[in-house]
């Protein structure tokens, strides 16, 4: 998050899981706490006394490769999160087992929920399902010829999967040629395309 930012009508709160009531995360990738009133020490009559806590916005510290990260305190614990991490599962849901969370665009400091997403981890391989095995070898031996990179970020797999793929590790070559053919149309119709298909995601083939 860049700054201090003021509320915007388009920013919505919402609590963060498993810190309902201490604390809320932002689509605009901001955390705050809430008011909240906190126990003291005992006294010497045997009462104990209380401190009411005003909400704030938290400001992260940055962390390098994680972006700015905060800490979250409840119960007398106190834990720290990449504000990422906080927005991604207040907003996305719970982060699927083996993955990270991630930036679109790269900037680490870019917390919005449209730029986070969670990424399979790196030493978990993708089962590669035959019809993105072979979409992968043709990408990548079309005139057009799209790098191991492009195909890769298209697809949101690693360079090291769609190496595999081209490498012939995942399948031997299968009789798909009329399903290539149909992917090779859809991509020559395009009148100027990107280095890689945006329309992979819906197209009939469903590669995913």
């Amino acid at each position: 998050m860049h700054g201090n930012a003021a509320q915007s009508p388009d920013e919505l709160w919402l609590p963060v899981p498993a810190f309902e009531g201490y604390y809320e995360a932002s689509n605009f990738g901001r955390v705050r706490s809430l008011d909240r009133v906190v126990q003291t020490s005992r006294k010497l009559d045997g009462s104990y006394g209380s401190r009411t806590y005003g909400g704030r916005e938290l400001l992260g510290t940055a962390t390098g490769w994680s972006g700015d990260r905060v800490n979250l305190h409840k119960e007398g614990r106190s834990q720290t999160f990449a504000i990422a991490r906080i927005v991604a599962i207040t907003f996305l849901g719970p982060c699927p087992p083996n993955h990270h969370v991630r930036h679109r665009d790269g900037d680490r400091l870019n917390d919005h929920v449209s730029n986070v997403y969670f990424r399979r981890n790196y030493e978990v391989d993708a089962e590669l399902s035959l019809l993105q095995t072979m979409a992968i070898r043709f990408l990548h031996s079309h005139p057009r010829r799209n790098s191991a990179r492009d195909i890769a970020g298209a697809m949101g797999l690693y360079k090291h999967e769609v190496r595999r793929a081209l490498n012939g590790e995942t399948y031997p070559d299968s009789p798909l040629q009329p399903k290539l053919a149909e992917l090779s149309a859809a991509y020559d119709a395009e009148p100027s395309p990107p280095s890689l298909l945006p329309y992979l995601d819906s197209s009939p083939l469903n590669l995913t």
